[in-house]
């Protein structure tokens, strides 16, 4: 019982954490660059306009 709480209360989360990271980590870049691009695009046409 000590063995199946320490596994799934130490082991799984640490292994869960990378890939959720990761996909954490892709959101924020996915993000940020959309939100770049808004910024530059709207720059951009108030520069054209």
């Amino acid at each position: 019982t000590n063995l199946k709480a320490f596994t799934v209360g130490g082991i799984d989360p640490m292994y869960l954490m990378v890939p959720r990271t990761l996909h954490t980590l892709s959101t924020m870049k996915a993000t940020a660059i959309s939100l770049m691009g808004r910024i530059y695009s709207s720059e951009f046409f108030k520069v054209s306009l």
